[in-house]
């Protein structure tokens, strides 16, 4: 019964953590649509949120098939943030640009 349970959160943990990837794409393509500026922010800053989630679970599945000796413990979710609030607010300064540009 233990391993079922572990078994079933690994499944729960893998598709939610992979279902990120469409849906931050989805995301920075509602970016580059005609909407509200805080529509806009909103959007960003959501697919910061999965695009952070969707780093972390490959980081953590990397060291999990690296390493034999479970001594390497995988970085935490907020280590990965800066990372996708970057890649983020680039996609948000292309939108505005583009924004700018085409009025």
């Amino acid at each position: 019964w233990e391993s079922f349970v572990k078994e079933v959160i690994a499944q729960v943990l893998f598709w939610s953590c992979v279902g990120c990837a469409p849906l931050t794409l989805v995301l920075y393509g509602i970016a580059f649509m005609r909407i509200r500026l805080r529509y806009l922010f909103g959007t960003i800053l959501a697919s910061s949120v999965t695009l952070c989630t969707l780093l972390w679970y490959f980081n953590a599945a990397a060291i999990g098939l690296a390493d034999k000796t479970d001594k390497i413990t995988p970085r935490a979710w907020i280590t990965l943030l800066p990372v996708s609030v970057t890649v983020s607010f680039v996609i948000f300064v292309i939108a505005m640009i583009r924004r700018w540009s085409f009025k």
